[in-house]
């Protein structure tokens, strides 16, 4: 009995030492190994530990041998039960193990996708309307959607997701940056706990990256229908209540400066921007906007002339998301040759009278 009792301690203290082995030397390897088993997949959220069981059983079995070897001195010859079963433990149980893991993993994916999401933040690449505030470093501004404790719209914007088709899977990216159009984060609750997924939308479907195959490709034509009314919901001025005056004298990295503009002040900014008032200009001050609102062009100490205003649709006052919905986008302005960008349209205004900073 002694003996035995000798022989689960050798057996636990080598699983024990396997055990941490999977969380240090081996960790790396075994994950690589355990995510070639899965299907092209989200992988953001596949449980890690089971590398640790893997290395723990692995360690069990060896020294289970080792001891029936070394210290019991058992001839294989004639104790082959033994020796079959630690063996047998040895080549099959890291096999289940695997299995299990590839079901756990497919599983916490199908729950959590299957259900509604709870939140959705869709930023669009453009605009991208950078502030220089050191060399390297700037403040961006752009265009996006944010939905919380929106069941309706979150519903739809689920079912659309769910539809989407798996072309393919990829260790190399299919569409270069410039052709995307925007990215979504998206945040799921299955019971009560959080899963998430990100997808970048391109001109030809969606992208997702996994740990497993790199690049994966979908295609949804139902979720692209939503996006886009999304984006006109942006792309209407009536949809904002409220709107920030940005300069580079104003933009610092906490925006501790910038300011919503009053309501009479917003209300002469949207009137000002009326289909009447636009206009075609010369080529090169195409160039030069689109440079700065690609974000190919931060605006620095030297494009004074140049002012944005960020609009949205909560209030001044607000310390929370109003209304569970929260849009953004951005207008620029030069204020030299008095015309403003947005949405690919330019107007030709005056704002002089409400800059914050009129001298240039």
């Amino acid at each position: 009995m002694h003996i035995k009792v000798d022989k689960i301690i050798a057996v636990c203290g080598s699983a024990l030492l396997g055990y941490y082995l999977g969380l240090s030397v081996f960790r790396h390897i075994l994950w690589s190994i355990l995510l070639k088993t899965l299907p092209p997949m989200n992988t953001r959220h596949t449980p890690m530990f089971y590398t640790n069981i893997i290395t723990a059983m692995i360690a069990a079995s060896i020294g289970y041998l080792l001891y029936t070897k070394f210290v019991d001195k058992w001839s294989i010859r004639k104790y082959k039960k033994q020796y079959t079963l630690g063996i047998t433990a040895l080549l099959i149980l890291p096999i289940i193990t695997m299995g299990s893991f590839r079901i756990h993993a497919v599983n916490i994916v199908k729950s959590a996708e299957s259900t509604t999401p709870t939140s959705l933040h869709l930023r669009f690449e453009d605009p991208r309307i950078t502030f220089e505030i050191s060399e390297n470093s700037g403040v961006v501004f752009g265009k996006g959607i944010r939905l919380q404790n929106q069941e309706d719209l979150l519903e739809t914007f689920g079912n659309a997701l769910q539809q989407l088709i798996l072309l393919e899977a990829s260790p190399q990216p299919k569409n270069s940056p410039n052709r995307h159009l925007g990215t979504l984060w998206i945040d799921y609750r299955p019971q009560g706990k959080w899963y998430s997924k990100i997808l970048t939308w391109t001109r030809t479907g969606f992208e997702e990256t996994a740990a497993n195959q790199n690049f994966l490709f979908y295609k949804g034509v139902e979720l692209e229908e939503v996006l886009e009314d999304f984006n006109a919901q942006l792309a209407s001025l009536a949809n904002y209540t409220s709107a920030k005056t940005l300069h580079i004298s104003l933009v610092d990295d906490n925006l501790h400066q910038t300011e919503f503009l009053l309501e009479e002040d917003f209300e002469f900014l949207l009137t000002g921007m009326e289909a009447a008032s636009k206009v075609l200009p010369e080529s090169n001050i195409i160039s030069k906007f689109e440079k700065v609102w690609r974000g190919d062009q931060m605006i620095s100490e030297s494009d004074k002339n140049f002012y944005a205003f960020s609009l949205s649709n909560q209030s001044d006052n607000a310390s929370t998301l109003e209304g569970g919905i929260f849009l953004e986008n951005v207008i620029l302005y030069d204020a030299t040759e008095k015309i403003a960008w947005f949405e690919g349209n330019y107007y030709t205004i005056d704002l002089s009278s409400i800059l914050l900073v009129q001298e240039l």
